[in-house]
C-alpha cells in the first residue's frame, strides 16, 4: 500500500509540474477535495521543488557550491560523477527515501544566470520533453533548480557506451553500423514529427545499452518548432540561445541562421560519416574557432571513402571493422558510390538541398541495405560552377569585364599587338598553371601521403616531377616574395624526401643538401627584398635546422653546431618579439632539442658534451610541458613531449641513473601511445612508439629483467620490420631494423652485459644487422651514423670469430 501511495504521489507531482501557475492551483484544489493526504504530500514536493527561489536573483557564475557525493536532490542522493561536458556535469544518483530502489542520471547545467526566465524555460523544456516517449530517446523524469542556483534535469540512467565506442568494442562491420544508425534516425524522425529539433547530434550524445538499444540524450536543449503565436511551422525555430559542439555544428548554426529539422539532417550526416570512417569530413585539427567556422561554412566535405586512412576522433584505428572487410581497399570500395552520395547529400551547405527529413534520409539507408537505388546523387557540375560564381562574384565579374575589354580592344588593335598580347597571356597562364601544379604536388598530394606507411616510393615520384616544375618556376620568379617563399618551402620538402634522417627518406643525402641549399638561396633573396618578413626568418631557420641535421649525420659536426647556434638565436629573437605566440615557443623548444642531439646524445653523431646536451633538453622540456598543459590534444606538443622525455631518458641511462631513465621513458611511452591513438597510420607515431618499447627494453635488460626486455625488444623489432616491409625505399626504417637486430643480439649473448646465453641466436641477429647496414652504405656512403652502426655489428661478429664473446 505504501508503495502504491508513493507512486500516486509521484504521478500527481509530475502532472502538476507540467501545468502553469493557475492550472496548478486548480489541480491541487481538486486533488485536496478527493484525497487531502495525497494533496498535502504533492504540495510539499512542489514547495520543495521551488524552494530554491531565494537563489533566483543571483548569477550561477557567482556561486562556489560544488555538487558532491552524498548530496540530496529531492528524493535522490548523488552517488558519483559519471560525465562532464562543456556546459554540464552528469551524476549518478539513487533513491534515498526507501520507497523503492532506482537509479537516475542528473545533469547539472552551468554557465547561466538563473531567474524567473530560467524557471519558465525549465517548465517549457519539461513540457517539450514530456511529449517524447520513444524507445530510443532517454526519458526525462524531472527538472528544477538546485539550491546552488544551477538548473538540472533528472533522466533515466543508461548503462552503456557511446555509439562510436560500442561499434569499435564489438567490431561491427559497415552493415551492422548502419542498422544502429537506423535506430538513431527513427528517434530523430519521431522528435521531428512532434516539432522538436535536437541541434547537437554527435556520438557522445548517443548511447547504446547492453542489449544493443540506441538511446538519444540531451533533447533538453531542443527548441519547440513553433512561432511566437504558437502556430506550428516545421520550417523554422528560434535562433536565440543555443548550445552546440563546433565540429558537429551545421553551417546555419555557425552563421546563426534559422535552425530547422534540416540542421538535424546535417548532424545525422556527420554522425554517419564518423561511424563509417572514424572521422568527420573536415580536417579541423589545430584550427582556431574562426578557422573551424570558415571551413564548415565554405569548404566542401571530403568523400567518406577517402577518409578511412585518417585517425578516428576517438583515437582508434579502423582495425575494428577492417577485420570483417579484410583490407582498407575493400572498406573504401563499400563506401564509394551510394554511401558517399548519401552522406554528402546530408552535408550540403544549403539546407534546402539536403534530405527533406530524417525519414527521407532513413529511407535511403533502407534502400542501400536492400540493394535498391538510392535518391542521393552527386552535386551537378553546373550547380558547383554556379556556387563558385556566387562565392566569388567580384572576381568573376572582374574577369568577365576584362574579357569584354580585351575582346573589344582586339578588334581595333594591330595584328602584331594581338599576337604579342596573346603570347603574353599564354605565358602568364602557363606560369600560373605550372605554379599551381607544383603547389598541388608538393603541398597537397605529397603532404596527404607523407606520413603513411609505404609512401616513400610514391613521394619520390612526386618529388621528381615537382623538381622539374620548381626549377622552371625558379628561373622565372622575378621579385614575387610570395612565390619565392612557396619555392623555398617546396625545396625544403623535397630535401626531406631525398635524405633528411629524421623522417622516412631515400638516403640521398647529397641531393637533399642541394635542395636545402636552393631553398636557402631563395630565402636570402627574400630577406634582402623584405628584411622584416618574419615568415622568411622562420623558414630560413627551419631549412638551416634540416641542413644541420644532415651535416651532423655526415660527420660535419662543427659546421652543424655553428648552424644550430645561428638557428637558436633566430628563434630566441622571435620569442622575444612575440612572447605570447605559442608557435614561436614551440619552434624555439624544438631547436633546443635538435641542438642537444648534436651536442651530446649518444644515439646521434655528436660532439660528446653530455652536460650541455642535458641543459638544452631541460630547457626544451619546460617549454614543451607548458605548451602541452595548455593544449593537451595538440599533436605536435604530444609528439615532442614524447621526444624530449626519450632524450632525457637516454642521458640518464648513459649516466647509469636507471630509475630516472625509467621514469623519463615511461612518460615518453605515455605520450607516444597517445600519439598513436590520435594518428594510428602516421609513420612518425608508429616509429616513435617502437623506439619507446626499445628504450624500456634497455632498462629492463640493464636491471636483469631479461624476459620483459625480450618482450619489449621484440615489439620494437616487429614494428620496425613492418615499417620497412611496407616501405622498402625508406632508409630510416631499414636502419631501425638493423639497430633492433643489434639490441636483440646483445640480449641473446654479450659477455659485458646481462644476456640469455644463446650465442647462436645472437650471431644470427648480428649477421642480419651487418647485411642491412652494408646495403644502406652502398647507396649512402656519406652517413657517419650508419657507418658507426655497421662497425658495431662488425665488431660483435669479430668477437665471435675470435672467441672473446
Amino acid at each position: 500500500m505504501v508503495s502504491e501511495f508513493w507512486n500516486e504521489i509521484e504521478r500527481c507531482f509530475y502532472e502538476a509540474l507540467l501545468l502553469d501557475e493557475i492550472e496548478q492551483k486548480l489541480f491541487l484544489k481538486r486533488l485536496k477535495k478527493r484525497n487531502p493526504e495525497l494533496a498535502k504530500e504533492v504540495q510539499m514536493l512542489i514547495s520543495s521543488h521551488y524552494s530554491a527561489e531565494e537563489f533566483l536573483d543571483h548569477s550561477i557564475l557567482e556561486t562556489e557550491h560544488q555538487i558532491v557525493p552524498g548530496e540530496k536532490v529531492g528524493p535522490w542522493k548523488i552517488v558519483k560523477e559519471i560525465g562532464e561536458g562543456g556546459m554540464s556535469t552528469v551524476f549518478l544518483a539513487e533513491r534515498d527515501d526507501g520507497r523503492y530502489n532506482s537509479q537516475v542520471a542528473i545533469k547539472f547545467i552551468y554557465g547561466f544566470a538563473p531567474g524567473q526566465s530560467m524557471h519558465s524555460r525549465l517548465q517549457a523544456e519539461q513540457k517539450i520533453l514530456a511529449r517524447l516517449n520513444h524507445k530510443n530517446i532517454c526519458r526525462l523524469l524531472d527538472a528544477g533548480i538546485h539550491k546552488n542556483g544551477r538548473p538540472y534535469f533528472i533522466m533515466e540512467y543508461i548503462d552503456g557506451l557511446s555509439i562510436d565506442k560500442w561499434c569499435n568494442r564489438y567490431q561491427l562491420n559497415i552493415r551492422e553500423r548502419l542498422k544502429l544508425f537506423i535506430q538513431v534516425c527513427e528517434a530523430v524522425s519521431y522528435a521531428h514529427q512532434r516539432l522538436i529539433v535536437h541541434r547537437d547530434l554527435k556520438p557522445s550524445n548517443i548511447l547504446v545499452d547492453m542489449d544493443g538499444n540506441v538511446k538519444l540524450l540531451d533533447f533538453g536543449i531542443a527548441k519547440l518548432v513553433t512561432n511566437d503565436n504558437g502556430d506550428s511551422d516545421l520550417s523554422k525555430t528560434l535562433t536565440g540561445f543555443h548550445m552546440m559542439t563546433p565540429e558537429y555544428a551545421s553551417p546555419e548554426q555557425i552563421l546563426q541562421k534559422d535552425i530547422t529539422t534540416a540542421t538535424d539532417v546535417y548532424g545525422l550526416g556527420l554522425l554517419l560519416c564518423a561511424l563509417l570512417t572514424g572521422s568527420i569530413p573536415y580536417n579541423l585539427q589545430e584550427k582556431t574557432p574562426l578557422q573551424v567556422g570558415k571551413i564548415i561554412t565554405e569548404q566542401e566535405p571530403e568523400k567518406p571513402s577517402l577518409l578511412i586512412t585518417r585517425p578516428m576522433e576517438s583515437g582508434k584505428s579502423l582495425i575494428s571493422f577492417i577485420g570483417h572487410a579484410n583490407t582498407l581497399q575493400q572498406v573504401r570500395k563499400q563506401l564509394k558510390g551510394d554511401l558517399d552520395n548519401i552522406i554528402l547529400k546530408a552535408l550540403r551547405k544549403d539546407p534546402s538541398r539536403r534530405y527533406s527529413s530524417a525519414e527521407q534520409f532513413l529511407q535511403d539507408i533502407h534502400h542501400y541495405l536492400e540493394k535498391k537505388p538510392v535518391s542521393a546523387r552527386p552535386e551537378s557540375r553546373l550547380y558547383r560552377i554556379n556556387k563558385f560564381i556566387q562565392r566569388h562574384s567580384v572576381s568573376v565579374s572582374a574577369a568577365a569585364l576584362i574579357f569584354i575589354i580585351l575582346a573589344a580592344s582586339s578588334t581595333i588593335s594591330l595584328r602584331q599587338a594581338r599576337i604579342a598580347e596573346s603570347q603574353r597571356i599564354i605565358a602568364e597562364h602557363r606560369f600560373e598553371d605550372v605554379r599551381q601544379l607544383a603547389n598541388t604536388l608538393i603541398f597537397d598530394v605529397h603532404d596527404s601521403i607523407s606520413n603513411l606507411p609505404g609512401s616513400t616510393a610514391a613521394r619520390e615520384m612526386i618529388v621528381e616531377k615537382a623538381l622539374a616544375y620548381l626549377d622552371e618556376l625558379s628561373n622565372s620568379k622575378s621579385n614575387d616574395v610570395n612565390l619565392m617563399l612557396e619555392l623555398a618551402e617546396a625545396y625544403r620538402k623535397v630535401g626531406h624526401v631525398q635524405g633528411n634522417p629524421t623522417n622516412a627518406n631515400l638516403g640521398r643525402r647529397e641531393d637533399a643538401i642541394e635542395s636545402y641549399g636552393k631553398g636557402l638561396i631563395l630565402i636570402d633573396e627574400i630577406i634582402h627584398l623584405a628584411p622584416e618578413n618574419s615568415n622568411a626568418r622562420i623558414l630560413y631557420a627551419e631549412i638551416s635546422e634540416n641542413m644541420a641535421e644532415l651535416l651532423a649525420m655526415m660527420g660535419n659536426l662543427d659546421e652543424a653546431d655553428e648552424k644550430m647556434n645561428e638557428i637558436n638565436s633566430i628563434y630566441y629573437d622571435l620569442i622575444t618579439d612575440f612572447p605570447e605566440d605559442d608557435a614561436q615557443q614551440f619552434l624555439y623548444a624544438r631547436s633546443l632539442l635538435k641542438w642537444g642531439d648534436i651536442t651530446g646524445n649518444p644515439n646521434f653523431t655528436n660532439l660528446g658534451n653530455i652536460e650541455e646536451a642535458f641543459r638544452k633538453y631541460e630547457e626544451a622540456e619546460k617549454i614543451l610541458s607548458n605548451l602541452y598543459t595548455k593544449e593537451p590534444q595538440n599533436i605536435k606538443y604530444i609528439r615532442f613531449r614524447g621526444l624530449i622525455y626519450e632524450r632525457l631518458g637516454t642521458l640518464f641511462e648513459n649516466r647509469e641513473h636507471l630509475n630516472e631513465a625509467l621514469w623519463a621513458y615511461e612518460i615518453s611511452m605515455e605520450m607516444r601511445n597517445k600519439f598513436v591513438r590520435y594518428d594510428p597510420l602516421n609513420t612518425d607515431a608508429i616509429r616513435d612508439e617502437a623506439i619507446a618499447y626499445e628504450k624500456l627494453g634497455n632498462i629492463q635488460k640493464a636491471t636483469g629483467n631479461l624476459s620483459q626486455a625480450m618482450v619489449n625488444y621484440t615489439r620494437s623489432f616487429e614494428i620496425f620490420s613492418w615499417l620497412a616491409s611496407a616501405d622498402p625505399r625508406n632508409v630510416q626504417a631499414r636502419q631501425s631494423v638493423a639497430i633492433s637486430h643489434i639490441h636483440l643480439g646483445d640480449l641473446f649473448y654479450h659477455t659485458e652485459s646481462n644476456h640469455l646465453n644463446e650465442p647462436e641466436n645472437a650471431l644470427d641477429h648480428f649477421k642480419k644487422s651487418q647485411l642491412i647496414l652494408n646495403e644502406i652504405l652502398l647507396s649512402d656512403s656519406a652517413s657517419v651514423r650508419t657507418r658507426q652502426l655497421f662497425d658495431i655489428a662488425s665488431r660483435r661478429l669479430e668477437q665471435f670469430s675470435a672467441g672473446t664473446m
